[in-house]
């Protein structure tokens, strides 16, 4: 497992670098990518790598909430 936490300066649908880098460390290594959903409280859809819908590299994406299940 690899645990991931970057940000953009805005939303960044795609980052060809980061996400063959994902690509490759799943398929070649076996290792298992983990992301944070980020802290803008915005949809994931719009953020890569979290975003990436290939099956095989599809990262696992984490978030968190406060006791009362607010982001």
């Amino acid at each position: 497992v690899i645990n991931n936490s970057w940000g953009c300066g805005g939303r960044c649908r795609s980052m060809p670098a980061v996400e063959d880098a994902v690509n490759h460390i799943t398929r070649a290594f076996g290792v298992t990518p983990v992301f944070s959903a980020g802290n803008s409280a915005d949809d994931v859809f719009h953020y890569s790598p979290v975003n990436m819908t290939d099956g095989l590299s599809k990262p696992v994406v984490v978030a968190a909430t406060d006791p009362s299940r607010r982001r």
